[in-house]
């Protein structure tokens, strides 16, 4: 698999297995991209992180479970 996956819990109350995740992302990636043309970075955040980032970037006030990008 030569495509790009990033995970980082940005979340400092919360523990994440992030080798689990990390095993569950690429099982669902050699699905999805089998040739492994793909670049995903996921972090998880807070509720104030996620606010600002929610605000600055779609222009939508308060927090929100998922926020993508292109």
């Amino acid at each position: 698999m030569s495509g790009t996956l990033t995970l980082r819990n940005r979340h400092r109350t919360r523990r994440v297995d992030l080798r689990l995740l990390r095993r569950i992302a690429r099982a669902l990636l050699r699905d999805a991209q089998p040739d492994g043309s793909f670049e995903l970075g996921v972090y998880l955040v807070a509720a104030p992180e996620m606010t600002r980032l929610n605000e600055t970037f779609l222009r939508h006030q308060g927090s929100t479970d998922v926020i993508t990008f292109n």
